[in-house]
């Protein structure tokens, strides 16, 4: 069996004309799915928890608009968006205001 759960995290900043990718890691992490139940998907919670934590590291100033992307990553299989949240830096020491969460192509927006 196979424990690993592989995700690619994306950090794209928004600029002239659109976002771009600046950053990107792969964790072996399973809280993007950790308390998943009817209705409640913690992925997009998870991903702001994780990107706070890349902003503060990187020292990203205030203000600088976002996206954060994440991938699942399994083994030889193709790579399945997991979550997309738009977020804003607030500066050192401070979370990022999470401004929305996308919802992954193909999905109905309710």
């Amino acid at each position: 069996m196979d424990w690993d759960d592989w995700h690619r995290v994306e950090y794209l900043r928004h600029g002239r004309g659109g976002f771009l990718l600046l950053y990107a890691q792969r964790l072996n992490d399973s809280g993007f799915h950790l308390g998943r139940r009817g209705g409640h998907d913690p992925a997009p919670d998870y991903a702001k928890l994780v990107a706070d934590e890349w902003f503060e590291r990187a020292g990203r100033p205030p203000g600088e608009r976002w996206r954060v992307r994440v991938w699942r990553v399994p083994n030889a299989a193709r790579a399945r968006l997991v979550c997309e949240i738009e977020v804003l830096t607030r500066g050192a020491g401070r979370p990022t205001c999470l401004l929305s969460v996308l919802p992954p192509p193909g999905r109905a927006v309710l």
